[in-house]
């Protein structure tokens, strides 16, 4: 699943709901959404646009500004010769164990 690109910090939305004391159902009535779009955000499968991040920032008292992401993503791969090593490692672990259970097996009677 492809997720969006990140504007809001949506642990921060979830943690200054619940500081006003609010379940999502009671959050998604005072910003006219349903509850499927709160869950969504709080989950980090959607991302409000920009004139809801406003209308969210008002529900919790705080500047839309607090609510972005300074955060960049993370990269999808970022090192591939360092991943590739560690495969080729674990493969010739598995292949050693693979003739020691080999050996073992063969001196059984």
């Amino acid at each position: 699943m492809i997720r969006p690109r990140r504007i809001c910090d949506r642990a921060r939305i979830r943690e200054l709901r619940r500081g006003l004391g609010m379940t999502q159902t009671e959050f998604a009535a005072a910003l006219r959404c349903n509850l499927a779009s709160v869950s969504r955000w709080e989950l980090g499968y959607a991302q409000p646009t920009e004139s809801r991040l406003q209308d969210i920032a008002g529900v919790l008292g705080v500047d839309a500004d607090e609510l972005r992401t300074t955060a960049s993503p993370p990269p999808v791969i970022s090192n591939t010769n360092g991943l590739m090593a560690r495969l080729r490692l674990a493969e010739s672990h598995l292949d050693a164990a693979s003739g020691i259970l080999r050996g073992i097996t063969q001196e059984t009677p």
